[in-house]
């Protein structure tokens, strides 16, 4: 008898993998996108690297700039000082040659100048005068003995007032009820104007003049040297002006002289005020008029 044949069994045969087969993997499943898809894809993915690109653009300069120094502010000049001119006499007694040229010594001499005019000198303006930081501060305003308080009485004969640019009015109820304040009054301009006295300068000045220079350039400034000795409590360096009565045109002139010895030629302030004394001399209507000064190693 014949023996049926055996079945073969199936051999199960294994594919060995091609190079590069995952590569052909993703070709085939690319060219199986149709190609109206595959072209709106491109279209998509080309802002999505430019964007990319430029943030990375972006970014790197921020991170450059986070790692440098900010340049300095535009005229932010560490070794700048400050100057302030105040004008109580603009309208009274204006000097716009003085102004300028006292401007422009102080500019040459690495100062940034404030110019403040009569409107602007007030009795608030006086209370926060040392707060405010200046190195050098001019003070072209009516100055005398004694100022007049309560119905025309004179006090404080033996300190220096001030004038404010202030004309007298029901304002400072408190400084007025308390005899801080008063009037001036000049002769020439009959005018009262708030007074400034002793009183209200140790009482309501606020903060500390950190080595400024004072100068008085009103009648008597330095007639008494109360006032001028409170400034240098206060922490003034040195405050120069006048013994007795004095003209706007020769304390103009004078001031001149002073600054430009002092900032221009680099003399020491005391030099510069003995030089102004003996070059510009007396006021010529007040010929017992000099200059003094009171300084901080007194």
């Amino acid at each position: 008898m014949t023996q049926p044949a055996k079945p073969k069994s199936a051999k199960k045969t294994q594919r060995q993998p091609q190079a590069g087969g995952v590569k052909s993997e993703q070709s085939s499943m690319w060219t199986r996108v149709p190609p109206r898809l595959r072209k709106g894809l491109v279209l998509l993915m080309i802002p999505l690297l430019v964007g990319l690109g430029l943030f990375l653009f972006i970014y790197g300069l921020l991170a450059d700039a986070s790692l440098s120094p900010p340049p300095p502010p535009a005229g932010n000049d560490p070794t700048q000082k400050t100057a302030v001119i105040v004008d109580q006499l603009s309208d009274s007694y204006p000097n716009p040659e003085f102004i300028e040229t006292a401007t422009r010594v102080l500019t040459q001499a690495n100062y940034s100048v404030t110019y403040m005019v009569r409107k602007d000198v007030t009795v608030d303006f006086f209370r926060y005068l040392p707060t405010q930081g200046y190195d050098l501060i001019l003070l072209r305003v009516h100055s005398g003995i004694g100022v007049a308080v309560g119905d025309g009485e004179v006090e404080n004969t033996a300190a220096v007032a001030f004038s404010a640019g202030e004309m007298v009015s029901d304002k400072y109820p408190r400084e007025r009820k308390n005899r801080l304040i008063g009037a001036f009054e000049t002769t020439a301009e009959q005018t009262a104007y708030f007074g400034i006295g002793l009183d209200f300068l140790k009482q309501e000045l606020q903060g500390d003049f950190d080595g400024a220079t004072i100068l008085v350039m009103g009648c008597e400034g330095l007639r008494v040297d109360n006032t001028a000795q409170l400034f240098l409590d206060k922490g003034a360096g040195a405050v120069i002006g006048w013994n007795n009565l004095v003209t706007p045109q020769h304390t103009d002139r004078a001031t001149l002289y002073l600054l430009e010895q002092w900032l221009t030629e680099e003399k020491p302030l005391p030099v510069a005020m003995f030089d102004t004394r003996t070059n510009i001399g007396p006021d010529p209507q007040y010929q017992e008029t000099e200059l003094q000064g009171k300084w901080q190693l007194d």
